[in-house]
């Protein structure tokens, strides 16, 4: 009897192992990148800018504003059995406020995003989707930064699928993934809420690389922000 017992539990043992690890793999490896601590990268950020009409001559107000960010791998830690990695994001403008984007590292999905200024956390964000991509409010971060990030199929196949919120009140996301030369391209969407059109977010992501190549938001035909990774 004890043996069928010690069996029964060494087979509960190895399903709920099992279970565990198919969860723990489903990031898309070729795709979902490996941080370490100590890793860094920077973007730089174009913002559209309002641009007021003049009768004559050439407006003194530019078409966008400009700003590089450094990210920068800062820490690893396990927080409510999560494997979590915090991506310290700044740039060298005084009184700016830098962000902690904490990163679940097994499902690679953002978890949080946390304005810190002066040394002091301010404010905390929690992903209203869970443990799925994330794609914020619009106006929702003062900062020109892009906080949206995917969920990558765990398969190489184009897909397409609708996110449900689970916290607040973010109305539902639909991403688009396809994937063609070493790259995927995703695009999340929100359906339009204002006489400005819908709003969406594309993402190009090299394969191996430790984030975006690209990424763009669009408010119906007009660009608001956009990023460019310059180096890696």
């Amino acid at each position: 009897m004890r043996r069928v017992q010690a069996s029964l539990v060494v087979v509960v043992v190895t399903l709920l192992s099992a279970a565990f690890v198919a969860d723990v793999e489903t990031a898309n490896p070729e795709f979902n990148p490996f941080w370490v601590v100590g890793d860094t990268w920077s973007v730089r950020f174009s913002e559209a800018t309002v641009q007021f009409p003049r009768r004559a001559g050439p407006s003194p107000f530019p078409g966008s504003m400009e700003t590089v960010y450094r990210y920068t791998v800062a820490a690893e830690s396990v927080n409510a059995g999560r494997n979590v990695i915090t991506i310290e994001v700044r740039n060298d403008q005084p009184g700016w406020p830098t962000w902690s984007l904490n990163f679940d590292r097994d499902q690679v999905v953002l978890l949080s995003v946390e304005e810190v200024i002066d040394g002091r956390s301010v404010a905390i964000t929690k992903n209203p989707f869970g443990d799925d991509a994330w794609m914020a409010e619009p106006n929702q971060f003062a900062s020109p930064l892009i906080v949206d990030f995917p969920r990558v199929p765990d398969a190489s196949a184009a897909e397409q699928r609708v996110i449900q919120p689970l916290l607040g009140r973010s109305g539902s996301v639909t991403q688009s993934t396809t994937f063609a030369n070493g790259r995927a391209t995703v695009v999340l969407s929100r359906a339009a809420s204002e006489p400005s059109g819908a709003y969406n977010t594309r993402i190009e992501w090299g394969r191996g690389r430790k984030w975006w190549s690209s990424a763009q938001v669009r408010i119906g035909d007009n660009v608001r922000l956009s990023g460019v990774l310059v180096d890696q």
